[in-house]
């Protein structure tokens, strides 16, 4: 099973990659902050939620270029290796809670499904990144807190 999963995330990743997408315009304007940005100080970086992403943009986009990637599927693939460690993640979470693989499977599933989830992850969209980062500090919280206060996350 869990060879299918991997097989099924490594063949939307190159799809991602090969094929457009229909983005949205926030997913067209991140792109473009990050394309027409020339140095690390560029005003169009800086934005006070978009910081982490534009930057990680911004880092990236030579690599795309030179190898003749489209820099906003790039981006889009990006966010797509960022869902797959939320997932990751998320369930790690679930199994450090005492949680059945067969409980955890199953909520994962259900939450790497909703749509919300999903639009994120296929789009050129700046919040997989705070999400992983979120979800690996309560993941630290769970794993390093005495046994009787871990279902407290925060």
């Amino acid at each position: 099973m869990a060879y299918f999963i991997v097989a099924v995330f490594i063949t939307v990743g190159a799809y991602i990659l090969i094929y457009p997408i229909g983005h949205t315009g926030d997913g067209w304007g991140y792109a473009a902050d990050a394309l027409q940005a020339n140095s690390w100080n560029s005003g169009e970086l800086v934005s006070a939620h978009h910081l982490l992403y534009h930057y990680l943009c911004f880092l990236l986009k030579s690599i795309f270029i030179s190898c003749h990637i489209r820099p906003i599927q790039g981006f889009t693939a990006m966010n797509w290796i960022f869902y797959g460690l939320v997932l990751l993640v998320f369930y790690s979470m679930l199994k450090g809670l005492q949680h059945s693989k067969t409980s955890s499977f199953s909520w994962t599933l259900l939450m790497g499904g909703c749509f919300g989830v999903l639009r994120f992850a296929l789009e050129n969209e700046t919040y997989m990144i705070p999400l992983f980062f979120a979800l690996c500090g309560s993941f630290l919280i769970i794993n390093n807190k005495p046994n009787e206060s871990k279902g407290i996350l925060g």
